[in-house]
Parts: structure tokens; C-alpha cells; sequence
């Protein structure tokens, strides 16, 4: 053992409560990390599961002046991609800890499921739209993002039709933005 692991060893058992408190704050510090990069993942799920497959779970907010009061047990119909109405249970009731459903301007019934169901209800796996923030949101800046991404996605994709693409909001109109 060299000289300066053997210090390093002696000074950490001979101040034992000073070196409790430095291993606390790193500790601390590395779990705040995840404390802050994770939450925009994150649900809470109040009362209910998380689902499974063929299950939704229905947004907190949907039942406050969007007339859809349905919880766990309950039963939503939904019209999958081909047209078909399907009967998929929740699972429980839960909330996105950013807040982003919160917009009471918005119109929509929000479910949240597995990557499986959508890709059921969608017909196909993968992502069925894409949204992204922009730094500068002035009309030719947005112009130059889509061209952008869709020439990205034309590059590393074999899907060609995007639909209902662009959609560019005024800046300011888009549901959430309190969270920017």
C-alpha cells in the first residue's frame, strides 16, 4: 500500500464524523441529480397500477372539466389507428410530475401505456409524433428545425410519409408552457 493510501485511510478513520459528512454530501449530491433529471419521466400513480398490456392509465386532470371521470377498474373506449373501437381497462389514475397536462386550455383526454398497447392502437411500433422545443421560436427558425428533421428522418428511417407534419405553434400557444 503506498504512503498516500495509507494517510487517506488514517485520516478517514481517525475523523470519523467528518468523514460520515462528506460521504453524506456526496451521496446527496449525486442522488439530487437524479431528483432533477428524472421528473419529467416520472408518474404518480394515485390510486391504481401501473399498466400492463391492453391497459391505460388515465391522466389526473381528466376528470376536471374534460368529463371523463373513469379510475381503476373502469373501462375507456378507444379508436385504434385502423378505426376499430377498443375496450382497454385502467389501471389507476396518475399524474406527469411536470405538470404538462395541467393547461386547462387543452381539449384532450390524456391515457398513459406501455410502448406495446400503442404501438397495438397504433398499427405499428415506434413513435406515432414527435414534438420538440426550440430556442428560438421565430417562424424561419422553426422552418429550418422541420427541414431539418425531416430530412433526418428520411436519412435513418424507411418510413416516408409524415403525416400532418409541420405543425408550428405561435410562440407562447403551446399546451404546458408554463413549464418552460
Amino acid at each position: 500500500m503506498s504512503a498516500i493510501v495509507r494517510k487517506s485511510v488514517t485520516d478517514l478513520t481517525r475523523r470519523k464524523a467528518r468523514t460520515f459528512f462528506t460521504v453524506l454530501t456526496l451521496a446527496l449530491a449525486v442522488a439530487s441529480v437524479g431528483i432533477f433529471a428524472v421528473p419529467g419521466l416520472m408518474l404518480s400513480i394515485d390510486p391504481g397500477a401501473a399498466p400492463g398490456a391492453q391497459a391505460l392509465l388515465s391522466d389526473r386532470n381528466n376528470d376536471s372539466g374534460k368529463g371523463f371521470d373513469a379510475g381503476a377498474g373502469a373501462t375507456a373506449r378507444v379508436i385504434a389507428a385502423d378505426g376499430m373501437d377498443r375496450s382497454l381497462q385502467i389501471s389507476g389514475v396518475g399524474r406527469k410530475l411536470t405538470g404538462g397536462q395541467d393547461d386547462p386550455s387543452n381539449d384532450w383526454i390524456t391515457f398513459y401505456a406501455t410502448p406495446q398497447t400503442v404501438a397495438t392502437l397504433s398499427g405499428a411500433p415506434g413513435y406515432t409524433s414527435l414534438a420538440f422545443r426550440l430556442r428560438d421560436e421565430s417562424r424561419p427558425a422553426a422552418e429550418r428545425t422541420i427541414a431539418a428533421i425531416r430530412e433526418r428522418l428520411r436519412e435513418t428511417t424507411a418510413f416516408t410519409a409524415f403525416d400532418d407534419m409541420p405543425v408550428v405553434n405561435e410562440p407562447g400557444s403551446y399546451p404546458g408552457k408554463e413549464d418552460f
